[in-house]
C-alpha cells in the first residue's frame, strides 16, 4: 500500500470515527430531533422503529463504520492510483 493510500485510509477512518461520535452525541442529546432528521434522510418513518442504544452497541457500530469507511478510502485510493498510472 502506497503512502498516499495509507494516509487516505487513516484519514477516512479518523473522520468517520469523529463523525460517528458527533452523530451519537446528537442522538443521545436530542433523540426526537435526530429521529426526525434521520427520517428525512432515509425517507422512512423512523418514529415507529423502536431501538434502544447501548454503549456497547454504539462502540461496535462506530468501529464497524470507521472500518467500512477506511476500506472505501483504501480501495478508492488504490483504484485512483491504478487509473492514474494508465494515463502516464
Amino acid at each position: 500500500m502506497s503512502a498516499n493510500v495509507r494516509a487516505l485510509t487513516i484519514t477516512g477512518a479518523i473522520i468517520a470515527a469523529v463523525t460517528y461520535v458527533i452523530c451519537a452525541a446528537f442522538v443521545a442529546l436530542t433523540p426526537e430531533t435526530a429521529t426526525t432528521l434521520g427520517a428525512y434522510i432515509v425517507h422512512m418513518d423512523l418514529a415507529r422503529v423502536g431501538r434502544s442504544v447501548t454503549w456497547g452497541g454504539a462502540l461496535i457500530g462506530g468501529t464497524f463504520f470507521a472500518v467500512f469507511v477506511a476500506l472505501v478510502c483504501a480501495s478508492s485510493g488504490w483504484l485512483y492510483n491504478r487509473l492514474d498510472q494508465r494515463q502516464s
